[in-house]
């Protein structure tokens, strides 16, 4: 989740796809979406990172 994290502070939310985050930080795309269910999930929870 920190390289998530890290990867949407330096590039933002805007053009943000799971194909280009996944290669960006060395995973699939289909494990950002096993891990966190979906897309908006995993916002939700990049969020929530960032809010504690």
């Amino acid at each position: 989740m920190n390289a998530v994290v890290d990867h949407v502070a330096a590039h933002g939310f805007a053009d943000l796809s799971l194909r280009g985050l996944g290669a960006a930080i060395g995973v699939s795309h289909r494990m950002l979406i096993h891990c966190s269910g979906s897309k908006e999930q995993l916002l939700v929870e990049i969020v929530r990172t960032t809010r504690t």
